[in-house]
């Protein structure tokens, strides 16, 4: 990841950078989401391994590097939690008007 604006925005200057930088805040965002959930609902990730049947050090590296989990695994995890995950699609360029 970028250590600071002027870095990020000549990774983000090609296609091949600006995919790669979307893809980093895809996985950042679905872990912020799930972590979210957790805290409302006051689960531990000791809790949350149990109630996926996922061993918990599975659960740290997904939730520490969520590139090296499957959508299966956020889908268990989402729905150990009691809640349905949803994607949203949004054109990039409306993401950039703002």
């Amino acid at each position: 990841m970028p250590e600071n604006m002027d870095e990020m925005l000549v990774q983000t200057s090609t296609p091949e950078g600006r995919r790669l930088w979307y893809r980093e805040k895809t996985y950042l965002d679905i872990t912020e989401t799930l972590c979210d959930v957790m805290q409302r609902n006051g689960v531990s990730r000791s809790e949350l391994a149990k109630r996926a049947n996922m061993d918990e050090s599975l659960l740290d590296v997904i939730l520490d590097n969520p590139s090296v989990t499957t959508l299966a695994d956020l889908v268990d995890l989402f729905t150990a939690l009691g809640v349905e995950w949803k994607t949203k699609a949004i054109p990039i360029e409306s993401l950039t008007d703002k």
